[in-house]
């Protein structure tokens, strides 16, 4: 099990939202909601993404639960293109990428004891970098954006995207981070 929701409510100036609401999120399960504007879907999604509180009961998750939220709303404030847009779900690798680019640089010039040293640096550095998928980095956006039939998008500027377009971006981003639960807010692709 994922979650476990346990009578949860939310209020807004006074005016309940929603009240003890109770269930439980199981792996591979698929749920909708359902229910008028303003009745509380979004907020209760950005409680379940832990971007709320609930004003009462407990939201529970597994340890371990990766969880990812796509927004209604895209905030185009990206200053790249589509890929690096992408590159961004792996940011931790990219930065583990570049330094190792700097310690190669480093042991091109350096001897003795600092650079075994360097070497050894890298090379754990270099373990955790195979180990989490590094070198996949760019064919797992290829495919994912292949995929969602976005590659044109990949070498665009992100800010002279559309909402759509954005929000497709934004969709590969969070398949990317590979969640153990994706929380939609109202998707329209």
């Amino acid at each position: 099990m994922y979650g476990h929701i346990q009578q949860v409510s939310k209020s807004f100036g006074g005016d309940p939202l929603f009240e003890e609401i109770s269930f439980d999120i199981k792996a591979h399960d698929r749920i909708g909601l359902i229910g008028r504007n303003g009745s509380g879907k979004s907020t209760l999604l950005k409680m379940l993404a832990q971007e709320e509180t609930p004003d009462n009961g407990a939201i529970h998750f597994s340890k371990h639960t990766k969880i990812a939220y796509l927004s209604q709303v895209q905030s185009p404030t990206f200053m790249g293109n589509g890929k690096q847009f992408l590159e961004t779900a792996f940011m931790e690798l990219i930065e583990i990428e570049m330094k190792m680019s700097e310690l190669e640089k480093e042991m091109s010039h350096t001897i003795g004891q600092r650079l075994e040293q360097t070497i050894v640096q890298y090379s754990e550095l270099q373990e955790y970098f195979t180990s989490h998928g590094g070198y996949e980095i760019r064919s797992k956006i290829e495919q994912v954006a292949a995929g969602l039939k976005i590659s044109h998008l990949l070498t665009q500027p992100f800010q002279s995207l559309s909402g759509g377009e954005q929000t497709k971006l934004a969709l590969a981003h969070v398949l990317l981070t590979e969640p153990d639960l994706l929380l939609l807010d109202e998707p329209t692709i």
